[in-house]
């Protein structure tokens, strides 16, 4: 059974150093500051959220009191959120999109 959680442990870390690394690509590739605010509040997010589920996982406390789950819990909430209300207000500032 150990080598299984492994396994699904590493597999897990592996997926969301992807989802991270198409972020940052994202970041740098993409042409105006809404594009790139949404590829890291949104496969950011997921991509943390993968590896905190991994070290819950690692752990054996998938339902205990441990780091990963206060971040797991804080993590989705805000950080979706924070990239529309920093564009809204690029917008209300008259800040050039293509900076």
């Amino acid at each position: 059974m150990s080598a299984l959680l492994e396994i699904i442990t590493g597999t897990m870390l592996v997926i969301g150093a992807l989802f991270s690394l198409i972020a940052s690509i994202g970041l740098i590739r993409l042409k105006d500051v809404y594009m790139r605010m949404h590829a890291a509040s949104k496969a950011g997010t997921l991509g943390s959220g993968v590896m905190l589920l991994a070290l819950a996982a690692h752990a054996n406390d998938l339902g205990g009191d441990h780091a990963s789950d206060r971040g797991g819990c804080i993590l989705p909430s805000y950080r979706p959120n924070f990239g529309p209300f920093v564009g809204e207000s690029c917008i209300c500032g008259r800040i050039s999109p293509l900076c």
